[in-house]
């Protein structure tokens, strides 16, 4: 059994109809300002509810304006699911992170350090150098320096990124 528009009591009316002068539409359902405005807003917290993340790359775009309610700036964080079973991931609006990190000394990681060696006595060399575990006693000296390493500098840890505005609805 198909439904029609008269079964509905639905009024069809021309697209450019006045429906507030309209004689056939009673005072109560006549369209205000104030009406439109709850109109929108329900439709806007129903497909934006607090809590939502809205992306956007439009400097010019605002949800304040577009949406209404309250929005606000996520500035410069990612976002990262929701992990109950992780302590760093199981609260949401949690925050953490950092752009850089400087390795301590048990972060570094297994490495060799040089080092230069120079044996003074008559036509040494790298390759007849005395074994300076032993006491040999035709060496008549052996220096081992070590190569200082670089300034330990913080390392970029920042993952491959597109960046655009995140709004947060917080109202």
């Amino acid at each position: 059994m198909s439904t029609s528009a008269t079964d509905l009591n639905i009024i069809k009316f021309s697209p450019k109809t006045n429906l507030n002068t309209n004689p056939q539409i009673p005072e109560i359902n006549k369209l205000t300002a104030e009406n439109v405005n709850e109109i929108l807003n329900f439709i806007n917290g129903t497909l934006f509810p607090v809590g939502t993340i809205l992306f956007n790359d439009n400097s010019d775009f605002d949800p304040n304006v577009e949406y209404g309610g309250t929005w606000e700036l996520i500035k410069g964080k990612m976002i990262i699911g929701f992990d109950d079973t992780d302590d760093d991931f199981n609260t949401l609006t949690k925050t953490g992170g950092s752009k850089t990190h400087t390795q301590a000394g048990n972060e570094v990681g297994s490495h060799i350090h040089k080092f230069n060696a120079n044996w003074g006595g008559a036509g040494s060399s790298v390759a007849n150098l005395p074994d300076v575990n032993t006491h040999d006693a035709n060496a008549q000296s052996v220096t081992l320096v070590n190569q200082e390493s670089e300034e330990v500098q913080p390392m970029d840890i920042m993952n491959p990124y597109y960046v655009a505005n995140i709004w947060h609805r917080v109202a």
